[in-house]
């Protein structure tokens, strides 16, 4: 426990993964590689879409982190 997630954290985890990928893609890769639940969690709390590369979804992240609403369809006139 403890353990402090950011896009360093993310994108180290996602490093090997297969791109472009969606969300869901990201998160069974994240728990075939035995990464810690935070860190699956973390990744599951992305938003749904397809990611271009592990800095695009340690990115997502972040922002999701410090925007919680932007994702949650909150003020977002984006489809």
């Amino acid at each position: 426990m403890g353990e402090k997630l950011g896009l360093n954290e993310i994108r180290d985890c996602l490093k090997e993964t297969h791109f472009p990928a969606s969300r869901d893609e990201l998160v069974h890769y994240a728990q075939d590689a035995h990464v810690s639940q935070n860190i699956v969690n973390a990744i599951a709390s992305i938003p749904n879409r397809e990611y271009s590369s592990a800095f695009d979804a340690a990115k997502a992240f972040v922002s999701n982190k410090l925007n919680p609403g932007r994702f949650m369809g909150h003020g977002s006139t984006e489809n």
